[in-house]
């Protein structure tokens, strides 16, 4: 924790002793970051308290709404603490000085007791109904009832949902032009129209923050890269809902400098990423630097004549691409049959979205850009992959990722193979087949899958054979070692409910199982229907 958090936590009251401090702990905390919302919030406790009341209970620990004031210099504080006094189960907690809704969002987390814990705003500018969206994703408590869990497993797949990982975190998601305006590009896990309102296990969430850093705005895209990294890449789920029409009144405004800051987190965000990716550009050009001081006349060492080959495979695909020709064959070699362009792996995938640079500065450069920045990219994504599922170590993951890109054979098979040492593809295709295991979203991961490895094939055929068959070994060595946690892995994706299947896999499911027996199954259940199940339906 930074020193501005150490500071920010040393002004916390105590929350068993603060105003309105309840008792036990609570079933549900609603956390609500407030700068200069005095004008508003007294309405926004009204709503929550009705709300609440209405679906949770009127018992003392059923809810709890802690207010997290940022230092606010208007009458926020006192109207917080005129709400205490009238309910116990709203709370203040109030920062000494402004720090950025990340701080209060921090010390709002900490300061709650809840299970389960609601991000909003004081504006509630999505209303407090959306949470019946987002609650029954997040492992739905025993209590639950069953109208408000909808997506609950039946009872012979209770030990399929046991083996399944259930989100900790479920985000709300609009369409909102001004909220994806505003939002926070380029950070893995973060959609930048995601909202301020968000469910979570409240333990996780708590732990979480308190492992956060960042004071501004993009704590919300840390907090949810650390849970996804804590508890892997479906911690986290999305839901859409709706803004409301008409929120409580015009948000309070914070000092000037709000984008700069943002801007500032997010490199923060992303500064050990960004360097590790530094290195193995570096590294890569250390590696080149030869080719690179005398493009025109020097050649690799012990390159033979491949990379004059190379070479000439990227001038014959521009040439063929800028005349419109067949870039899958070419008559200048071969003649009168020519040659499959294909079979000698060309590497389309890269020399067509290069052309203008071969147009502009010729084969040679285009060649060691290849090289260059494939080795560094292949790097990079097998970092990524290594970081996001298997050690949590930055620099333990970028180690991982240089043995991969620039161990010794790697770095023999550089002097004119690019087609076996670009290889950035493959981290994203293994990251996407475990998805696929996942059972999440099938048919999107599945066609992602199936184009990453077409891409792929435009790259070289090679690497993506010899990837797929050291996966198939893992599988089967992981199905020998431990055959029960290995099915017990593959389960989750068989029970997947079929109300997440998209539409078109219901219609093709039904025309495979035929359109007579759907016939007979809906004559049958018509007719066992009666007006008392009706109802009860």
């Amino acid at each position: 924790m930074s020193a501005a958090n150490a500071d920010s936590a040393a002004t916390l009251p105590d929350p068993a002793t603060a105003p309105g401090g309840p008792a036990a702990p609570a079933g549900l905390s609603v956390v609500l970051p407030a700068y200069r919302d005095g004008h508003r919030i007294r309405a926004t406790a009204a709503a929550l308290r009705e709300h609440l009341d209405s679906r949770l209970g009127t018992g003392p620990a059923a809810w709890e709404v802690v207010v997290a004031d940022d230092g606010s210099d208007d009458g926020t504080a006192a109207a917080v603490l005129a709400e205490a006094a009238a309910d116990p189960r709203i709370r203040l907690v109030r920062l000494d000085a402004p720090r950025g809704r990340g701080a209060a969002l921090r010390a709002g987390v900490a300061a709650s007791t809840g299970r389960r814990i609601l991000l909003a705003d004081a504006g509630l500018a999505v209303p407090p109904e959306e949470l019946d969206r987002l609650e029954p994703l997040l492992a739905p408590p025993a209590d639950l009832p069953a109208d408000r869990n909808p997506h609950a497993p039946a009872p012979e797949a209770a030990e399929a949902a046991e083996a399944a990982r259930l989100p900790v975190a479920v985000l709300g998601r609009t369409g909102s032009r001004l909220v994806r305006a505003l939002g926070i590009p380029g950070v893995p896990g973060f959609r930048a129209d995601t909202c301020g309102f968000a469910l979570l296990d409240g333990d996780r969430a708590r732990a979480a923050f308190a492992a956060s850093a960042l004071d501004g705005p993009a704590v919300d895209a840390e907090v949810t890269r650390l849970l996804r990294r804590e508890s892997g890449p479906g911690a986290v789920a999305e839901v859409p809902v709706r803004r409301s029409a008409a929120p409580t009144g015009p948000p309070g405004r914070r000092p000037a400098g709000g984008r700069r800051r943002a801007l500032a987190d997010l490199w923060r965000l992303n500064a050990g990423g960004l360097a590790v990716a530094g290195v193995f550009l570096a590294l890569s050009f250390y590696l080149f630097h030869g080719l690179w001081a005398d493009l025109d006349g020097r050649y690799l060492r012990d390159a033979l004549q491949d990379q004059n080959q190379w070479e000439w495979f990227t001038g014959v695909v521009t040439d063929n691409v800028t005349h419109l020709r067949n870039p899958l064959f070419t008559t200048a070699q071969g003649m009168p049959d020519g040659v499959n362009l294909m079979a000698n792996a060309t590497m389309l995938g890269l020399n067509v979205p290069f052309i203008p640079i071969t147009l502009l500065f010729g084969e040679t450069v285009t060649f060691a850009l290849v090289l260059t920045l494939g080795m560094a990219a292949s790097a990079w994504t097998w970092y990524w992959l290594i970081r996001r599922r298997f050690v949590r170590g930055r620099w333990a993951a970028a180690a991982g990722g240089a043995l991969a890109a620039f161990a010794p054979p790697m770095v023999s098979h550089a002097n004119g193979h690019p087609n076996f040492v670009v290889l950035f593809m493959l981290p994203l295709i293994v990251d996407r087949a475990l998805r696929l295991c996942e059972g999440r979203r099938v048919v999107r991961d599945g066609v992602l899958l199936g184009l990453f490895a077409a891409y792929q094939i435009f790259i070289g055929e090679e690497p993506l054979l010899i990837a797929a068959l050291g996966m198939l070994l893992f599988c089967l060595a992981y199905l020998a070692v431990d055959r029960r946690r290995a099915l017990a892995a593959a389960r989750p994706s068989r029970a997947a409910s079929p109300s997440r299947w998209p539409c078109a896999c219901r219609w093709w499911r039904s025309r495979c199982t035929g359109s007579s027996s759907a016939r007979r199954a809906t004559t049958r259940s018509s007719t066992a229907t009666t007006p008392a199940t009706a109802r009860a339906h």
